[in-house]
């Protein structure tokens, strides 16, 4: 399993041609938001959000399960 192999989007997605440091603002005000929400059905929607916007960076999903594992394993 190679972990250092870079993850690359289509240049051509809509999210990929997105500033990263716009990507990580937008990544943490999420956090933020989350980490002050109790009730269980907005990170449910969140989470559903997250998988929409996997698939609009056109990362192959199997690049993205690899890398997953050790957190999922953790």
């Amino acid at each position: 399993m190679r972990l250092l192999e870079p993850l690359t989007p289509d240049p051509r997605a809509p999210l990929a041609r997105a500033h990263p440091l716009a990507k990580i603002a937008a990544a943490f005000v999420l956090m933020f938001e989350l980490f002050l929400t109790l009730d269980p059905v907005t990170p449910t929607l969140v989470l559903i959000a997250e998988n929409a916007a996997v698939s609009l960076i056109d990362v192959p999903a199997r690049a993205l399960v690899r890398r997953a594992v050790p957190v999922l394993i953790a």
